[in-house]
């Protein structure tokens, strides 16, 4: 450029090192009449110190490094080869032409601005001054820069503390509701808690109860495996119900198909497939004959049973009750549609099969009456 290096003659001021290069900057921004001399800037402090230098090394130590290879490749230096590549050379075109290409953002507008001052909760008259928390001069230029998307609302400390304390009682509020919540399930809890010992007490005894019973009794799911069974069935099953009954109680979860013949099975898959109860039927079992009825607990899923022997003297006297009152009911209707052909004869069957009805009734309560006696006779 044959400028003259000269700080009393020359035109250029020359300034190395990232610090240096942004203060140049903004003094001769600041003063710019004041500035004389045209800027020679260097973010690096020389090419020694630049992006593409060793980091680990100090300044002095490359600087020595760079002189030695000077002096290296000063012994090979030919003049005359130098000359001729450049020559060769000279008319290289090594311009570059440039776009246009701003990427600054567009500031916003006065209505944008406004919006973002209501967010904070600052109006037009306090926009002006600012606490300086959120890095801003004032609370204008904050407002710009998150409408530039440069900055978040949280980062105004007004904007923040007035969250923060609406959080804060909305959290209290929500509190009070979780207390009145956790009041309730404790009530909840507590009531639940007594049903379910009430519920237990009242399996309890249910379960007692059905142990008692003379009756066969047996409830099963639809894979015919058993949820409980009563004593009553044990006995019926045999031996082998009664020795896997001490080891299991109730035989729970034992195959019903193990101890029954396909004749019964049959009437518990009815059930359990058609949802209809079947009442009353006689079936073979063991060499003697139970009435049985079989009906639906829970549809297609769980199918319950009661069996009785017929051969005991309770349950005969209480089939044959039972069977008469059928027999005088099949018989009334018949009489209500061949009345006029039977005549005095129908009114004679019906009041001989009711005598035999009530004579077995009687017989069942003198013989309830003795046992009661006979227990009193013993407490007493």
């Amino acid at each position: 450029m044959e400028e003259s290096e000269d700080l009393l003659d020359s035109r250029i001021m020359t300034c190395e090192g990232h610090v240096d290069f942004v203060n140049s900057l903004q003094n001769f921004n600041k003063d710019v009449n004041e500035f004389k001399s045209h800027l020679n800037i260097f973010y690096c402090n020389g090419c020694i110190s630049g992006p593409g230098s060793e980091k680990n090394s100090s300044k002095f130590v490359k600087q020595n490094k760079v002189v030695e290879f000077a002096k290296k490749r000063a012994k090979d230096f030919d003049p005359k080869v130098w000359s001729k590549f450049i020559k060769e050379n000279q008319d290289v075109d090594l311009s570059a032409s440039f776009a246009l290409n701003d990427q600054r953002i567009a500031n916003p507008s006065d209505d944008e601005i406004e919006e973002v001052l209501n967010i904070i909760g600052k109006d037009l008259d306090h926009s002006k001054h600012g606490c300086g928390a959120c890095g801003y001069a004032n609370c204008t230029e904050f407002s710009v820069a998150v409408s530039k998307g440069l900055a978040e609302p949280d980062m105004c400390f007004t904007y923040n503390s007035r969250k923060n304390k609406k959080t804060i009682m909305e959290l209290s509020k929500a509190n009070h509701k979780m207390e009145d919540t956790k009041k309730e399930l404790e009530k909840s809890k507590k009531e639940a808690l007594a049903d379910k010992i009430a519920m237990e007490e009242a399996h309890q005894i249910t379960h007692s109860m059905l142990q008692e019973l003379p009756s066969a009794i047996v409830i099963v799911d639809h894979k015919l495996k058993i949820i409980q069974a009563n004593k009553g069935l044990i006995n019926l099953l045999g031996n082998d119900a009664t020795d896997i009954a001490q080891v299991i109680p109730g035989l729970v979860g034992a195959d019903l198909k193990s101890f029954t013949p396909y004749n019964v099975q049959k009437l518990f898959n009815f059930v359990l497939n058609s949802g209809d109860n079947i009442i009353n039927r006689d079936i073979h079992l063991n060499d003697e004959i139970y009435t049985a009825s079989f009906f639906s607990i829970k549809e297609k899923e769980i199918v319950g049973a009661v069996l009785r022997n017929m051969q005991q003297p309770e349950i005969q006297k209480e089939q044959v009750i039972e069977r008469v009152t059928e027999v005088i009911d099949k018989n009334l209707e018949m009489v209500q549609k061949i009345g006029f052909l039977l005549g005095e004869g129908a009114a004679e069957t019906e009041q001989m099969l009711n005598s035999i009805l009530q004579s077995y009734k009687q017989s069942v309560l003198n013989e309830s009456k003795f046992n009661i006696s006979k227990l009193n006779d013993k407490n007493g």
